[in-house]
């Protein structure tokens, strides 16, 4: 027979009562796992490289409250000084013209002056124009003249 005094003995999987636990009922912690050494791993194993996590990409340094502004490409020639570079050779042959693209020249030179854009074509014309209208003016004066004097 069962002696009924004796209480029933308590299964070793269910969870003990903190208030009951005492420092013998209590297992030892398992013993931590061996340090990983070189020599493990030529144990039956092919060495593998060590883990190198990926690389952020590079940013180009920045100062702090700046923004990145990108570049704006240089603008060309201002198409009015072409145009005018253009009449001006063409007035070359025909006096009007000339002058027409001397003026339609020095507009252009003095806009690309101000837009920071390419001088060159415009200040030719420009150049180019003045001299032919001052010669265009001379040659007029001398067969007025000539014309003129020869009645």
């Amino acid at each position: 027979m069962e002696d009924s005094a004796s209480p029933p003995p308590i299964p070793t999987s269910t969870p003990l009562d903190p208030a009951s636990e005492t420092a013998g009922d209590v297992p030892p912690p398992p013993p931590p796992p061996p340090a990983y050494t070189a020599e493990h791993a030529s144990i039956g194993q092919a060495s593998q490289p060590p883990y190198v996590p990926p690389q952020p990409m590079p940013v180009p340094p920045q100062t702090p409250g700046t923004a990145y502004v990108p570049q704006l490409q240089p603008l060309g020639p201002p198409g009015i000084g072409i145009a005018g570079f253009v009449m001006v050779l063409v007035g070359l042959v025909v006096p009007l013209v000339g002058l027409i693209g001397f003026i339609l020249s020095w507009v252009g030179y003095s806009q690309a002056k101000r837009e920071g854009r390419p001088q060159g074509l415009a200040l030719a014309g420009t150049i180019i124009g003045a001299v032919a209208t001052i010669l265009g003016v001379i040659l007029f004066i001398v067969l007025f003249a000539a014309s003129a004097g020869g009645s």
